[in-house]
C-alpha cells in the first residue's frame, strides 16, 4: 500500500515471518525528495523480484520511480532518462511478465497516452497514439493498463475528448486503436476515466458514466458488449471512478467505487452457485 502524506510512505505486510504492517518512507530510503506528488501507483516485477512505485512531480510535471531489489530503494527520472513528454496526469504501472517488461502510462500535455517501457537495455519512450493512430485524451486522467495473458496482449484504457472510452491495445504487430463505446453499443458518455482488469478468457472495463452509473464494457471471443451494473445491482449512483479486479481463485469479479454519500461501494459478481470469498487479514 503506497499513500502521499508530506512524504512519500508505503506500508507493507509481511506474511513469511507473521510481523505483520510495517511502514517505511521511500524518498528517505532511496535518499532523494522529489516534493509535492500527484497520487502513487505500486505494482510488483516478478520476474526480477522487484517493486515500483511510480509518481509525477507537480511542479516539473515529470515522472519518477521509485523501486527496490535486494539491495533496498532506488529513484529514477523516468521523463529525463527516456527525453518524453511533459505529464498532464498520474501515471499508472504494470508488468507484462512473459515478455519480460514493465511499462509505465500517462496522459502527457499534449493530449495524447504515453508509454514508458522497460527491457534489458534500459527505459525506452512511445507515443502510443501516433503508433495506434488514435484520438486524443483528456488530460488529467489516469491511463491505467493491463496485460490479457491468455492473449499475450496489453490494453490500456482512456477516456477520450469525445467523451467515448477508448482502448489501446498491442500484439505482435504493433500498438492499436478501438472505440470500445461505439464497439460495445454503450448508451451515454464516460464521466471519469476507465479501468480495464482481465479474468480467465474476458476482458473488462469499468467507467462512471455522465448518468452516474457505473458501466461495464465486457469482451468475449464474441466482441465487446456492455452492461450497466448500477441498474442490474440496484446499488447507489457512483460518485468518482471506479476500479475492478478479477478474483481468479474463486472465478469472481469485483468492481469498488465511491458513491454521491462518499461511501465505498463493492459490486461483486461470482459464478453460477458460487459463493463470495472472503479477504484474509494482511
Amino acid at each position: 500500500m503506497i499513500y502521499f502524506g508530506q512524504f512519500l510512505d508505503e506500508l507493507w505486510c509481511d506474511n513469511g515471518d507473521n510481523s505483520g504492517w510495517h511502514h517505511v518512507e521511500l524518498e528517505s530510503a532511496a535518499g532523494v525528495f522529489v516534493g509535492a506528488t500527484g497520487r502513487p501507483v505500486g505494482y510488483a516485477f516478478t520476474g526480477q523480484g522487484t517493486q515500483h512505485v511510480n509518481i509525477v512531480d507537480l511542479t516539473a510535471s515529470d515522472i519518477h520511480e521509485f523501486w527496490w531489489d535486494n539491495r533496498g530503494w532506488h529513484h529514477n527520472n523516468l521523463t529525463t532518462i527516456t527525453g518524453a513528454a511533459k505529464a498532464a496526469g498520474n501515471p499508472a504501472g504494470y508488468a507484462f511478465e512473459a515478455q519480460g517488461t514493465h511499462h509505465v502510462t500517462y496522459v502527457g500535455v499534449d493530449n495524447h497516452v504515453h508509454e514508458l517501457w522497460w527491457d534489458n537495455s534500459g527505459w525506452h519512450h512511445n507515443d502510443l497514439n501516433i503508433a495506434a493512430g488514435a484520438p486524443d485524451a483528456q488530460v488529467n486522467r489516469n491511463v491505467p493498463g493491463y496485460v490479457f495473458a491468455t492473449q499475450g496482449t496489453q490494453h490500456v484504457n482512456y477516456l477520450g475528448v469525445n467523451n467515448h472510452v477508448h482502448e489501446l491495445w498491442w500484439d505482435n504487430s504493433g500498438w492499436h486503436h478501438n472505440d470500445l463505446t461505439i464497439a460495445a453499443g454503450a448508451a451515454g458518455i464516460g464521466a471519469d476515466e476507465p479501468f480495464g482488469y482481465m479474468l480467465a478468457g474476458t476482458q473488462h472495463v469499468v467507467f462512471r458514466g455522465g448518468d452516474n452509473h457505473v458501466h461495464e464494457l465486457w469482451w468475449d471471443n464474441s466482441g465487446w458488449h456492455h452492461n450497466d451494473l448500477t441498474v442490474a445491482t440496484g446499488a447507489p449512483p457512483g460518485g468518482g471512478p471506479p476500479t475492478g479486479y478479477g478474483f481468479a481463485a474463486y472465478g469472481s469479479q469485483h468492481v469498488i467505487y465511491a458513491d454521491v454519500n462518499s461511501h465505498v461501494i463493492e459490486l461483486y459478481w461470482t459464478p453460477l452457485n458460487g459463493t463470495r470469498p472472503n479477504v484474509g487479514p494482511c
